[in-house]
């Protein structure tokens, strides 16, 4: 067992995520991991990235000026964001496949499950579940059912398996 600062996400602020090699809980946005004219925003032990005010692009890649565009007032944070109407992307999930859900005005997988847990998706929608076998939170981290085990082997003694 690796003796350190963290073994989960959970050991972490928010603002930081659990480096498992090290044991370390790292700053999500301390990697340049955002592209020019973008800015970094720690989410729940992930890093969020997003075009500034007046730009529009992939934010992982790069931003860059609106054309042809519509300002919408979000009011929950008071930001306001640039559609770009030439620009391909998303603005709700119905203009995702079913598979992939529209986050940040990009379709990706929205699965975002524990360690050792499975991810389905429906309708746009991600469901973390432990595999059988396992137990545990799927949204933290599934582990092996050492209970089950012990029956395996019992029965492997038993019947000479």
């Amino acid at each position: 067992m690796v003796v350190g600062e963290c073994q989960s996400n959970n050991d972490c602020p928010y603002d930081r995520y659990c480096d498992r090699p090290t044991a370390q809980c790292i700053p999500v946005c301390q990697t340049r991991i955002c592209g020019q004219l973008a800015s970094c925003q720690a989410v729940n032990h992930n890093a969020v990235c997003s075009c500034l005010e007046g730009y529009t692009g992939n934010p992982r890649e790069q931003c860059y000026k609106c054309r042809n565009f519509l300002f919408v007032y979000l009011r929950r944070n008071r930001e306001i964001t640039c559609f770009d109407s030439t620009v391909a992307g998303c603005r709700s999930n119905n203009d995702c496949p079913a598979k992939e859900a529209c986050i940040n005005g990009q379709c990706v997988n929205p699965c975002r499950c524990g360690v050792g847990a499975v991810c389905e998706i429906r309708d746009h929608s991600p469901i973390c579940k432990c595999p059988p076998g396992t137990v545990g939170n799927p949204l933290s981290g599934c582990t092996c059912n050492y209970y089950l085990l012990d029956l395996f082997k019992l029965y492997k003694i038993l019947y000479n398996f």
